[in-house]
């Protein structure tokens, strides 16, 4: 058995004075969360990005992460549907999808959406018609050698959900959610999304229960699939950023926007690194393990 284990790593973010300036004004929040973990050691290669609204698999046979990126309004309405697993904890309430095993939809229940609906939790991620931000993983194969595997789970496949249903209960401080599918050859693939109390971190691993003599090789990718923020939702009266970020050793934190992912696309080394999407005053990252080496790349479609 192998084990993938990236960390899906969703954490409110400050931006700097602007919170202070608009947001905070009404609701006063509770400082920023800011949470990593050590993932599980894995010898297989794998592949991560962050995308666009066409979703596409990464056509790629090392270890990738990318940088979202923005995709066009119609796209999105193209994202396939299937069967939802809705999760709730202390601070999240979530939907998976049983079509890749999407993180669809997460809405922030400590986070009101304004102060005339207290109520209503910020919803950071959705996939909405052309409003959309979702995070995808999954495996690619390498084709034509006889010897290899014939088949793995990509986002368009199909999951069987273990359950439709999870909520953390009293006294409980972790929560697994499990999705299993089983390629023509016997192999099982699981894929679970774990949830801590307090907080913002989600754990996604993926386990390979390979039955047979053969050994399993393939590569692992990971991406944010967005589409630009409506018009409607963008703030009116102050500047906040809405776009992909890249942290690497070497260059630091550096924002990389639509434009430029549409003019020079972005495809690096990087080891230690983590990309994200942030909107206003939130983000979501892909965390790989620390010591692996990853290529950051992102994809625009016009």
């Amino acid at each position: 058995m192998e084990q993938q284990r990236l960390i899906l790593f969703i954490a409110l973010s400050l931006v700097l004075f602007l919170i202070w300036d608009a947001w905070q004004r009404e609701f006063s929040p509770p400082p920023p969360v800011s949470t990593s973990a050590s993932p599980a050691e894995s010898r297989h290669e794998t592949t991560s990005a962050a995308g666009t609204g066409s979703a596409e698999v990464p056509a790629t046979e090392t270890r990738t992460r990318a940088v979202p990126a923005a995709a066009p309004q119609a796209e999105s309405a193209l994202v396939k549907q299937g069967r939802r697993i809705r999760v709730e904890t202390d601070v999240y309430r979530i939907e998976i999808d049983t079509v890749g095993g999407d993180l669809r939809i997460v809405d922030l229940k400590k986070y009101p959406v304004s102060v005339d609906q207290p109520d209503q939790p910020f919803r950071l991620m959705k996939d909405e018609p052309g409003n959309l931000f979702i995070a995808q993983s999954g495996f690619t194969l390498r084709k034509g050698e006889p010897e290899l595997f014939t088949a793995a789970p990509n986002h368009t496949t199909v999951y069987r959900a273990v359950q439709n249903e999870y909520r953390l209960a009293e006294g409980e401080d972790t929560l697994t959610a499990v999705l299993t599918w089983t390629s023509p050859e016997g192999v099982v693939f699981i894929k679970s999304y774990t949830f801590h109390r307090g907080s913002y971190l989600i754990e996604v691993a993926h386990t390979i229960k390979n039955p047979g003599n053969r050994e399993w090789v393939g590569n692992l990718y990971q991406q944010l699939v967005r589409t630009p923020i409506p018009e409607a939702e963008k703030p009116r009266f102050i500047y906040t950023y809405t776009g992909g970020v890249e942290y690497s050793p070497e260059d630091k934190y550096n924002k990389i926007n639509f434009d430029d992912m549409q003019e020079a696309p972005l495809n690096k080394k990087v080891t230690g690194g983590w990309t994200a999407m942030i909107q206003h005053y939130f983000l979501a990252a892909w965390i790989p393990p620390a010591e692996l080496p990853e290529t950051f790349y992102s994809r625009y479609r016009p």
